[in-house]
């Protein structure tokens, strides 16, 4: 057997959320620029491996999917990377693991990660990162919001790919 050596890989994390797959109404509701539901499950998925390697880490922010066990199985195995999920409005699955909320620091910055914004406690004073309000109240909920200190990742808003703690930090760190 071959060992495998992970000297010299650049391990990424990234953040996303509200994939929905498997979901047809999303693409009306939010406004999606997929012709079908087959091409925006292939979109989303050929637009999260070509960001994230295997070695990476994903904080995937709920919403995965509208699917049987079966198909949901099928779905994760061809996303790359060590997922760790929150639970989104959505989810359901006696599969895979969720966490309800995750705290993280990243290059100095106090995050917490959940689906929706509304449940992150009163106390809170770092960062949210969320999903949930897809591209609906761009006002509210932009990409960055600096006066709330909330970043919205779910792909309506991001391009329909995971997005990069690094590019993320960066932003808050240059006030833009």
């Amino acid at each position: 057997m071959k060992e495998t050596s992970l000297v010299g890989v650049n391990m990424k994390t990234w953040v996303t959320s509200d994939l929905h797959l498997g979901h047809k109404n999303i693409i009306r509701y939010c406004h999606r620029p997929f012709k079908s539901l087959p091409e925006m499950n292939i979109t989303l998925i050929k637009n999260w491996n070509q960001y994230v390697s295997r070695y990476d880490h994903v904080y995937f922010l709920g919403d995965l999917a509208f699917a049987k066990h079966g198909i949901l199985g099928e779905w994760l195995r061809r996303l790359n990377g060590h997922i760790t999920f929150i639970k989104g409005n959505h989810d359901v699955s006696d599969h895979v693991k969720f966490e309800l909320t995750k705290f993280i620091k990243y290059k100095g910055i106090s995050f917490f990660l959940i689906h929706n914004p509304k449940y992150v406690p009163v106390e809170w004073e770092g960062w949210i990162i969320h999903g949930h309000h897809h591209n609906n109240n761009l006002e509210r909920y932009p990409f960055i919001n600096f006066e709330n200190k909330t970043v919205n990742v779910s792909v309506d808003v991001t391009h329909y790919r995971p997005v990069d703690m690094d590019y993320i930090a960066k932003r808050i760190y240059r006030g833009y």
